[in-house]
């Protein structure tokens, strides 16, 4: 029977626990590195991960080879662990880690969501799992110097599973502003022990996750018609200043001085609609570049004259301070203006309709931009 979740119990262990700290330094990495080091200790603990594995023959263990997290050399045969806590890869980035090895034989995704459809010869393993199979092969190493150190890591490692789904179920399917929150109490404990990072990562990642499934194809037919123009859709998330930020994006002439992005940015509870032109489409040294820019896009619609003392833009509130905002590089100029997402408006289905909607007229706006 599954025990229940305390997570007072749970926040207090990882506290108090040395390993836990450690880790925190390096979330993802350092769970790779421990493993290296427990199969270099003991190749048991391959079996952890492989459980067909002929471990006595490992040959090799090697960190960070090829962007991979961890590769084991056996009898020729190399096998491949990948590990995500904060994001996951996609099956064509596993497919390319093991297209790159003509000995590839196996590999193993590791986290705590399985990617919705994985390729052949790869499998999932939870971090829970991971515990639970270290902490039965460390059982029969009871006399070992090494023994509670490994036993305090399959705790550790265990806890992070259970925090990150008990924060998952909590939450839903429904991005989080953390700022709105404070008062929660599961969030002011991730932010006391430091995961608050990895659990906004997750989340970013789990509504782009939503987005490619449920709304990507659907966005792409809107550009399919002009793929002689280089458009293309872009959808991802990252992290900037302790917050993740989330992108979807129809880009032309991608990679290039002439590239140009129209789309939706999503930062906390901002909505944000954004164009940003490459140094190739304007005159870059220009003192009013940044004005050229948005009062261009404001005769397609796309942004508009807001008003500083009503606080008010596309009929929302905002907490806009000038008419618009601006980020500034060598490279590129990036304007937006945003609305304030209300509660309502963070479930995913919500949110993925208005992307759908105001996505459609980024499509109209670059493909008339593009003749």
């Amino acid at each position: 029977m599954e025990e229940k979740t305390n997570l007072k119990q749970i926040f207090n262990e990882l506290k108090q626990s040395p390993i836990f700290a450690i880790s925190l330094s390096s979330k993802e990495l350092f769970h790779s590195n421990f493993w290296a080091w427990l199969i270099d200790y003991n190749k048991e603990y391959a079996r952890v991960f492989f459980d067909d594995i002929d471990h006595q023959n490992i040959s090799k263990i090697s960190r960070e080879e090829k962007h991979r997290d961890l590769t084991l050399y056996v009898n020729e045969k190399i096998y491949i662990i990948e590990n995500k806590i904060k994001s996951l890869p996609t099956e064509e980035q596993l497919i390319r880690y093991q297209d790159n090895e003509k000995n590839f034989y196996k590999g193993c995704l590791t986290g705590v969501v399985k990617l919705d459809k994985l390729p052949q010869k790869w499998d999932f393993i939870s971090y829970g799992k991971i515990g639970d199979s270290i902490r039965e092969i460390n059982d029969k190493h009871k006399l070992d110097k090494w023994y509670f150190v490994i036993e305090e890591y399959a705790k550790v490692i265990k806890n992070i599973e259970k925090l990150v789904v008990e924060f998952n179920a909590h939450y839903g399917n429904k991005l989080i502003c953390w700022d709105e929150y404070k008062n929660d109490l599961m969030l002011g404990e991730l932010e006391d022990i430091r995961f608050a990072d990895v659990c906004k990562k997750y989340k970013a990642n789990e509504f782009v996750n939503y987005l490619n499934n449920n709304l990507k194809v659907e966005l792409e037919s809107l550009i399919e018609e002009n793929s002689e123009n280089n458009i293309v859709l872009f959808i991802n998330s990252w992290f900037s200043n302790k917050s993740s930020l989330i992108d979807v994006r129809f880009i032309k002439n991608k990679d290039t001085d002439n590239q140009l992005v129209v789309g939706i940015q999503i930062q906390d509870n901002q909505y944000r609609f954004c164009v940003e032109r490459r140094k190739g489409t304007l005159n870059f040294k220009a003192e009013k570049t940044f004005d050229c820019l948005f009062e261009e896009f404001l005769i397609y619609g796309w942004f508009e004259n807001y008003d500083n003392s009503k606080k008010i833009f596309k009929n929302r509130k905002t907490s806009m301070r000038d008419l618009y905002c601006k980020y500034n590089s060598t490279d590129y100029k990036f304007v937006y203006q945003y609305y304030i997402l209300n509660d309502d408006d963070l479930m995913f289905e919500n949110l993925a309709l208005q992307i759908k909607k105001d996505m459609a007229n980024a499509a109209n706006i670059i493909k008339d931009i593009s003749k």
